[in-house]
């Protein structure tokens, strides 16, 4: 084989060298720093291939096809070393390829290729091709980075290309530091040695505390540096203000103005206490009777002139009241002096205030009084004071306690001035005014009243007290209003009638042969008493005789009752109840039975009840009594037998008539009640001075009831003429049955007694009857009526002892 070779081309692919033999032969291909060589092999038909540079692994690749020559299927094989021995197809063209994974390309860049392939990808030396400004290079993954910045210098862009690209010595931008801007408050910024310095301040603004990090700081146009540092604006009782480096007046604080027009000395009028600029400059204080002072920018009183008084408080009249001061201790009194020149008769200060106007939810002074008299009692007793009350009328009943006074006869819309012609007045229900068991009180100038009691019985009192003590009542009208009337009596029921006594059997023959014959005839049953007293019933009637025998004798009635009549007797020289028939006489009649009682009447009620704790009990009249039941009649006799041709029995008695009843009592009228215009029960000291004491009527007392009427007693039965067979009428008759007795009527009851019209009713009072007082009265109720005892008219007096 000829060993001559022809080199066609020779390229560097995917890093590779490759090498196609276009002829068999020797051939030399370089590439890159890289030589390949083929030369004949030690054997026929063999080739030797051997290359310098690169890196193994090396694999060797073989085929006729350059297009394919490196698919797999044309790999040769792999070796480390430089040297590979192979033995091609023989004629035509064949191609060889060998690869590596280093290409020879000095010098060594930072590109993340092995460029001096010594088997360091990016090996020493390669930073060297970075040339970055200001900065030590580093080759960092085929990329040039940045190791250090040079002394001064930073990479504030964070890009490597540009290197180290800032000075931190001098942009002010990034002084000492990236993106640290110089940025001070007020001024103009530099950097010198990485340090932020003022280069000058704005207008207005200086570097006070000498700090360059945080500018120029301070305004010169603040109330602590005005102008320059360390200069304060503080204006005397102003709010100032620093305008272009000058202290000004801003506002002048409450109370003060600038009056001189000069901002150094500030606001230095106190126009809420300098009486010669009082409320504002120049305003001068003058008051009527004083002389005047400043106080919270408005003229007032400093003092009064002698014997003036600022009672209203009211500069504007100054000391508009005129008063000559008496004493400190000032009692309203009936003179109306002021002793204490407070503008009242009484003591401010010691009173809580009553009006028709005012509201219980006010403290009850003199500009918000209490509504109510009572409302005013419990505050003024809960903080140790009295009651001072305007004219109008009260709608209530107050209850007095211990050392509370209540003082009428004030007008609030006259300043609480004080009058006889001002009105107080107090209407209570049937009790106007009350005290219970309370001491140390003074009732004074009211008119008190109460209302007409509308109760059966019921009083009305204007004053009701009730062991109460040292309590005085001045110059007062009490008037009582009219006492309830009295509940007439009911009237007593009617006794029931008695029942009528049974007839006696007729009389028959009682023989043999050819007379008739019967059983002995029966006497008449007794009549019942009436319904309340059916037991008082008549006696049975007698039986009749037989032959020549004489009757019964009738039986008698029960109760107060009537005997039975005696039977028919022919020896007997008075006729029976029926005449003769031959020699025998028929039985005699029952007696009538007796009548009833009447209940007595009950008395009339006087003129002047009881006087209870609290209040008048009144003066009723008393119940009648009940009758009492009436008696049975007796029953009447049997009559005579007979005996003419034919035996007989003679004919029964009739039956006793049975009772009347009783009538029942008629009850009492209840008494009038009172009309008192004081009612004093128990206590001490209690004393009326200079008072108008005025009653109504005292209320009607009530009529007394009716008693009943006694019932009726029965009628007694019929004895009957012999009534036998045939003609033989020789037979007594029988007597009739008595008549029972009538029950009596009760008792009328007693009218009551009329209320009494007193002006003063006291118990255990001594200076109750110590009088400089008036009276007008009305009348004493009239006393009730009755069928018996009509009750007293009610008493009528000033003062009733009790």
């Amino acid at each position: 084989m000829s060993h001559s070779s022809v080199c066609r081309s020779s390229l560097k692919l995917l890093g590779c060298c490759v090498l196609v033999l276009l002829a068999t032969g020797i051939c030399v291909a370089q590439t890159d720093g890289t030589t390949l060589l083929m030369d004949d092999g030690p054997f026929e038909g063999e080739y030797l291939l051997t290359w310098t540079g690169g890196q193994p692994l090396f694999e060797i690749f073989g085929s006729t096809d350059a297009s394919n020559l490196t698919d797999p299927e044309n790999k040769l094989g792999e070796t480390t070393g430089r040297a590979w021995d192979d033995k091609p197809p023989v004629g035509g063209i064949y191609f060889y390829r060998i690869t590596g994974p280093c290409l020879v390309d000095p010098p060594e860049r930072c590109d993340g290729v092995d460029n001096d392939c010594d088997g360091t990808v990016d090996g020493p030396g390669s930073e060297s091709s970075c040339g970055l400004a200001n900065a030590d290079p580093v080759c960092t993954s085929g990329n040039c980075a940045i190791d250090s910045c040079n002394p001064g210098f930073d990479d504030c862009d964070a890009v490597a290309a540009t290197g180290c690209e800032v000075d931190l010595d001098i942009d002010p931008a990034n002084c000492g530091t990236c993106n640290f801007a110089c940025n001070l408050d007020h001024a103009v910024a530099l950097c010198g040695s990485g340090m932020c310095d003022i280069d000058s301040c704005d207008a207005g603004f200086e570097d006070c505390d000498a700090e360059p990090t945080n500018g120029c700081e301070t305004s010169l146009s603040t109330l602590s540096d005005c102008g320059s540092c360390g200069t304060p604006c503080s204006l005397t009782n102003a709010s100032s203000s620093c305008a272009t480096g000058s202290c000004l007046i801003n506002s002048c604080d409450p109370g003060f103005e600038d009056c001189d027009a000069l901002d150094a000395n500030g606001c230095e009028s106190d126009t809420d206490n300098d009486p010669a600029n009082c409320g504002s400059c120049g305003f001068a204080c003058s008051v009527p009777n004083a002389s005047a002072s400043c106080a919270a920018g408005a003229c007032t009183v400093q003092s009064c002139n002698p014997n003036f008084w600022d009672i209203n408080a009211d500069p504007a009249d100054g000391c508009e009241y005129a008063c000559t001061f008496l004493s400190s201790i000032d009692f309203p009194d009936d003179a109306f002096v002021d002793a204490n020149c407070d503008g009242i008769d009484g003591d401010v200060a010691n009173a809580i205030f009553v009006s028709v106007t005012g509201s219980d939810a006010w403290p009850g002074t003199m500009a918000q009084p209490k509504r109510f008299i009572q409302s005013g009692i419990d505050t003024a007793n809960t903080a140790g004071k009295h009651v001072y009350i305007s004219n109008g009328t009260y709608f209530e009943s107050p209850h007095l306690l211990s050392g509370t006074s209540i003082h009428g006869g004030y007008n609030q819309a006259a300043n609480w001035s004080r009058s006889n012609v001002n009105v107080t007045a107090i209407q209570g229900g049937t009790t106007g005014l009350y005290c219970g068991s309370q001491t140390g009180i003074i009732v004074d100038r009211l008119t008190v009243r109460s209302g007409d009691a509308t109760s059966p019985g019921a009083s009305s009192y204007a004053l009701r007290f009730n062991n109460c003590s040292s309590v005085t009542v001045n110059s007062s009208r009490l008037e009582a209003g009219r006492g309830g009337n009295g509940s007439s009596g009911s009237n007593g029921s009617s006794g029931s009638n008695g029942n009528t006594g049974g007839n006696g059997q007729f009389g028959c023959e009682e023989s043999s042969l050819f007379c008739g014959g019967c059983s002995r005839p029966v006497g008449g049953s007794g009549g019942n008493g009436g319904s309340s007293c059916f037991a008082n019933r008549g006696g049975q009637g007698g039986g009749p005789g037989l032959n020549t025998s004489n009757g019964s004798t009738g039986g008698s009635g029960t109760g107060p009752a009537g005997n039975g009549g005696v039977g028919g007797n022919c020896d007997r020289a008075t006729t029976g109840s029926c005449g003769s028939y031959g020699a025998c006489y028929g039985g005699l009649s029952g007696q009538n039975g007796g009548d009833g009682f009447a209940g007595s009447d009950g008395s009339g009620g006087v003129q002047f009840g009881t006087l209870g704790t609290s209040t008048y009990s009144t003066a009723s009249g008393v119940a009648g009594n009940n009758g009492t039941d009436g008696g049975g009649g007796g029953g009447g006799g049997g009559g005579h037998g007979g005996n003419n041709d034919c035996d007989s029995y003679g004919s029964a008695g009739g039956g006793g008539g049975g009772a009347g009843c009783r009538g029942s009592l008629g009850s009492q009228g209840s008494g009038g009640g009172g009309s008192f215009a004081a009612w004093i029960y128990g206590g001490s000291g209690v004393r009326f001075e200079s008072c108008e004491l005025v009653t109504d009527n005292g209320g009607a007392g009530g009529a007394g009831g009716t008693g009943g009427t006694g019932g009726t007693g029965g009628s007694g039965g019929s004895g009957w003429f012999y009534g036998g067979a045939g003609e033989q009428d020789d037979g007594g008759c029988g007597g009739f049955g008595g008549q029972g007795g009538t029950g009596g009527r009760g008792g009328h009851g007693g009218g009551g007694g009329g209320g009494p019209s007193v002006g003063i009713v006291f118990n255990n009072c001594p200076t109750c009857a110590e009088l400089t007082n008036t009276f007008i009265l009305g009348n004493g109720g009239t006393g009730g009526v009755s069928n018996s005892n009509r009750g007293d008219n009610g008493l009528r007096t000033f003062v009733y002892n009790y």
